[in-house]
């Protein structure tokens, strides 16, 4: 798979001063680009335990990587400096009161435009807020100030070049949709477990690997879109997310489920097309309410015996074109 990096987005420095640093706001004459560093500075066990420590909000991690931290004297952590479009403006100065509807879809902006938007909202609107799209903008890095909004019932980030997410979106308790469709995402946080609201997962094309224990945590979950991921393995509490009626995995790389799958007593339709899984497992006869079953293009020899296929009475439609089946017995 193409490996893609992010994108330099660091803006222009406003400061004159050469042992003065304004971020995010950034001299070309003390930030240098990966190109310019030829050869790689040595770095002290002072400057490394600095780099591991310090958090600047809008700035990736690469970008933190070329600093010459060792230089720094002062640190600005101040956005206002960055330009918000007028409409936005408009909006953000025209309400006073209620926020519920927050639609930044398709700005062009940046996590420092961001950071400045959110800062500009009153402790009542963020308490208030309940849908945020952020879709279709040039994010890589989603603020740790999105823990922020207390009452978050939609929180829209695809088609953005975001890679991970902060810890703090565990604070989110209210949350019922997360979309990260179409994003950089390779990793998601242990505290993606404490959305216990949370009835839509979202992470179709994206880089996902693996996903951590906790997801098991989720109990509400009803749609989980994993298609189109490198995902090699599902954990075993996947069989925990009793309200699960939708499971998409379609072209992962999964060559096994876990036999957990058949906890998953709401499962009605199971999408495994252009996988490398080879067998289903017995368990798979507990899905009482199973209708679909999706198992396209794939080499799965399915062999479920009887006993456990009797049990599958609501099963409508097997779809396995492509498919090499050794036997299905008694449908």
């Amino acid at each position: 798979m193409e490996d893609i990096t992010e994108p330099n987005r660091l803006p222009k420095n406003r400061s004159s001063a050469s042992d003065h640093l304004t971020l995010p706001v950034a001299s070309k004459k003390t930030i240098k680009s990966p190109s310019e560093l030829q050869p790689p500075r040595k770095r002290g066990s002072s400057e490394n335990q600095l780099r591991q420590t310090l958090n600047i909000p809008g700035l990736s991690q690469k970008q933190m990587d070329v600093m010459p931290l060792e230089e720094l004297q002062t640190i600005h952590m101040d956005y206002t400096d960055y330009i918000i479009e007028n409409d936005i403006e408009t909006t953000l100065t025209n309400t006073t009161d209620t926020l519920d509807h927050l639609n930044l879809e398709s700005k062009n902006l940046t996590t420092g435009q961001l950071l400045k938007i959110l800062g500009r909202l009153t402790v009542d609107q963020k308490n208030q807020l309940q849908t945020l799209n952020l879709k279709n903008n040039n994010l890589t890095i989603l603020p740790e100030t999105i823990g922020d909004f207390p009452a978050l019932k939609g929180l829209h980030l695809n088609n953005t070049s975001l890679g991970k997410l902060p810890e703090t979106i565990g604070k989110l308790s209210a949350l019922e949709i997360l979309d990260l469709t179409n994003t950089r995402l390779r990793i998601l946080p242990v505290t993606i477990g404490n959305l216990y609201a949370l009835t839509q997962l979202l992470l179709k094309d994206t880089f996902l690997k693996k996903l951590p224990e906790t997801i098991g945590n989720l109990s509400a979950l009803k749609i989980f879109d994993l298609d189109n991921t490198p995902l090699e393995k599902l954990p075993d509490t996947v069989g925990n997310l009793s309200a699960l009626t939708r499971l998409y995995l379609e072209n992962t790389y999964l060559y096994e489920l876990p036999p957990s799958i058949g906890n998953l007593s709401s499962l009605e339709f199971l999408f495994l097309k252009r996988t490398d899984i080879t067998r289903l497992p017995a368990e798979i006869g507990n899905l009482s309410n199973l209708q679909i079953v999706d198992i396209r293009t794939t080499n799965l020899a399915i062999n479920i015996a009887k006993a456990d296929a009797t049990s599958l009475e609501a099963l409508a439609t097997l779809r396995a074109n492509g498919c090499h089946v050794d036997k299905i017995t008694d449908f």
